[in-house]
């Protein structure tokens, strides 16, 4: 005989079992169903950080030109000197060697009614000054930091109408004592030492000029110019071997001309000399009063 109970106990606990089993296969079948169809929400993707310059920003020129990126303007060029004022020391500029480097330049430089002698850059001169620079028509020294220039001296020769009669005690006495001045330093005038060479050897000029230049130390050069042998002076900063190329601009060699040119430097104020030196060409003026 079967027990109805237990029968119903053991049967109910079957079909328990069987209908999770069911549960979960359709639960299964639910989810596959979703994520073939369906598919999984993609993950957020962090957008990396915008580095480029926004296309909008405006760049200051004149930043960028601040920043000097290829050197102060300006910065290295040297200052005008031009515009210095003429010192107020008893210095004369008789004469100027330019040479190719500003540091190898010299300059005929004299105390008044003193004889010149020949100066390099950054030597003392008299008056407690410094020679700084040396140019073609005048000199910068300093003194005590303050830079002037030292200048060829050039006499006012304009004469106006109807100012000749009217001369004041003054004016004549000046006059006097500059004839006076001027006789004494005749001797070292270079002016006046060419007038006299002139005068005393015209005949001699006249019949040999190869003779007599080369009398006076000059040696005409296969290569143009002429040689200095004894004519050469250290005190005025030629040296035994220098070869004379031109003067006032002129190329010189030819004795035959060339003693036309004497007369007429002897018409000016300055004579302007190129020199050659080794390898190194040298410019120098040489004022003749």
């Amino acid at each position: 005989m079967v027990d109805i109970p237990r029968f119903l106990t053991h049967r109910v606990s079957h079909v328990v079992a069987l209908a999770g089993v069911v549960l979960g296969l359709v639960a299964t079948l639910y989810w596959t169903f979703l994520f073939f169809t369906v598919g999984p929400e993609p993950l957020p993707v962090e957008a990396p950080p915008d580095t480029a310059t926004p296309r909008g920003a405006d760049i200051s020129i004149d930043r960028i030109a601040a920043m000097h990126l290829f050197g102060e303007p300006g910065s290295d060029a040297a200052p005008r000197t031009e515009t210095l004022n003429e010192t107020k020391l008893s210095l004369v500029l008789h004469g100027v060697f330019v040479a190719d480097k500003a540091d190898a330049s010299t300059a005929l430089i004299s105390q008044r009614r003193n004889n010149p002698k020949l100066y390099a850059v950054a030597d003392r001169l008299p008056g407690s000054a410094r020679l700084e620079e040396v140019y073609r028509d005048r000199v910068v020294v300093s003194r005590g930091g303050v830079r002037e220039n030292l200048s060829f001296k050039r006499e006012d020769q304009i004469i106006r109408p109807g100012t000749g009669a009217r001369r004041s005690n003054a004016d004549r006495a000046e006059s006097s004592s500059r004839r006076q001045t001027a006789s004494s330093a005749a001797k070292r005038n270079p002016r006046s030492l060419i007038a006299r060479t002139l005068a005393k050897h015209r005949d001699e000029i006249d019949r040999d000029p190869r003779k007599f230049i080369e009398s006076l130390g000059l040696t005409p050069s296969e290569r143009g110019g002429y040689v200095l042998g004894t004519f050469a002076d250290n005190d005025a900063g030629l040296e035994p071997g220098d070869r004379l190329l031109s003067l006032n601009g002129r190329p010189v060699g030819n004795p035959e001309q060339d003693r036309h040119q004497l007369e007429q430097i002897l018409a000016g104020r300055s004579v302007e000399i190129q020199l050659q030196r080794g390898e190194q060409r040298i410019k120098f003026s040489l004022s003749l009063d």
